[in-house]
């Protein structure tokens, strides 16, 4: 289990196998690709339930919206931890 923080705060914890695992890379490259299918990504890469806190951690204050851009920052954050990157 690889468990870090991102730059902002949010702590997660993953499953390294996750990381070499096809339909996350799969998925991923579609994300990439035209930005379709991260909320598929974000429920491979951390699971459910750190998805909606994920969610919940950059949902804006004010207007309770979720920013994509925020989600994106965050997921690439995570998966610029070295220990992600290294495996």
């Amino acid at each position: 289990m690889i468990k870090g923080k991102t730059k902002s705060g949010f702590r997660y914890s993953i499953d390294e196998n996750i990381i070499t695992d096809f339909e996350f890379i799969e998925n991923l490259e579609k994300v990439m690709d035209n930005g379709a299918g991260l909320s598929k990504v974000l429920i491979i890469l951390l699971g459910e339930k750190q998805k909606k806190a994920l969610i919940n951690y950059v949902r804006d204050k004010k207007t309770k919206r979720v920013p994509v851009k925020n989600l994106i920052k965050e997921v690439e954050d995570i998966l610029s931890n070295p220990k992600i990157k290294n495996l």
